[in-house]
């Protein structure tokens, strides 16, 4: 590209700009050199990902050649790479993403083409959602990476259950939610072998409607399923997906917080589980001290234990100790208390 073109002579006190990149990048134009443009079609995604980055314009010239390049030849590893940049750099990636159709990268990425072909107009549809939902992502993180491209690859994905016959006017349900899991878990297939993320992001997006439906049955005080969903996914990141999927739906007045991720955070909060699931409070060698031999049936009563512990009829050692003495026969060795 001509921004890529500059230089400083330090010798000759010089400013090199021979292919007038200064200018095109003070008027937010992203242009190539010459012809040799399209000898590695990684530019093709690294003009995306500079659109995103840096707010440039691409202009209709560059756009030609890239739309003639073949992506196939593109190793994963290549693709991965430009994508986690434009999550991670971009301020706001929509401006880089908005020109994968005219780059021709719907061709390496159908699910994300697919998903775009159900916006009725430009910016109304689910393709928009998804991307406001990925802007929305970048505010709310901040530059960490991890966590940030977790949430932004959940946002990009969280709609593609549209993209399947019957469902592109459903409601976002549990049963939508389940639907993005096989779109989500080809188009990562596609960009890495990470098997980690795919799980992560996954999960999230499945796991997405329960934040909503907690919400509606607050009054019925579903504390044992909070604790539940804490053992099935990281909370904290689950009610950021939600909180940008609320503002991308919405289009509330900035830092406007969805009622139910503020009701569903203080609750998290106040069981000890935002920040990590639930921890079992009688574990096995407190079983052992008592004088239960490991095996099956010491297995099974702390399985028991959980579940009463999860159900929230006990909440310390002290207590749990307590309900294991009224459930179950101790062995008759028992000299003592466990601490």
């Amino acid at each position: 590209f001509t921004i890529n073109t500059m230089g400083y002579a330090f010798l000759e006190h010089g400013f090199l700009n021979p292919y007038r990149g200064w200018e095109h990048l003070e008027a937010r134009q992203l242009r190539h050199v010459g012809p040799a443009f399209g000898e590695d079609p990684l530019r093709v995604l690294r003009a995306m990902q500079f659109a995103g980055r840096f707010g440039l314009a691409i202009v209709p010239e560059t756009l030609a050649i890239c739309r003639e390049q073949d992506l196939h030849e593109l190793a994963r590893e290549r693709i991965w790479e430009e994508v986690k940049k434009l999550m991670l750099r971009a301020p706001v990636p929509s401006r880089g993403w908005h020109y994968a159709e005219e780059l021709g990268v719907f061709k390496i990425l159908p699910e994300l083409g697919r998903l775009q072909a159900l916006d009725t107009a430009p910016g109304h549809g689910p393709w928009s959602r998804a991307l406001a939902a990925v802007d929305a992502a970048v505010r709310l993180t901040g530059p960490h990476g991890a966590e940030r491209l977790q949430l932004c690859l959940a946002a990009l994905c969280h709609e593609l259950g549209r993209t399947l016959p019957g469902q592109a006017q459903a409601g976002f349900d549990a049963a939508l939610a389940a639907a993005a899991a096989g779109p989500t878990q080809s188009l990562l297939a596609r960009l890495t072998n990470e098997q980690d993320i795919t799980k992560a992001v996954t999960g999230l997006i499945q796991a997405l409607p329960l934040v909503g439906a907690l919400w509606e049955r607050r009054e019925a005080q579903p504390a044992a399923e909070i604790r539940r969903l804490a053992l099935r996914v990281r909370l904290k990141p689950l009610l950021q997906l939600a909180q940008v999927r609320h503002l991308a739906e919405r289009a509330p007045a900035a830092g406007a917080e969805s009622p139910a991720v503020a009701w569903l955070r203080g609750e998290a909060a106040r069981l000890g589980v935002l920040e990590q699931p639930p921890e079992p409070l009688l574990k096995g060698r407190h079983l052992l001290e008592l004088g239960f031999r490991q095996g099956p049936e010491m297995g099974e009563v702390l399985q028991r234990a959980f579940e009463r512990q999860l159900e929230g009829e006990f909440t310390t050692l002290d207590e749990a100790l307590q309900w294991l003495r009224r459930t179950v026969t101790l062995p008759q060795s028992t000299n003592g208390a466990a601490s």
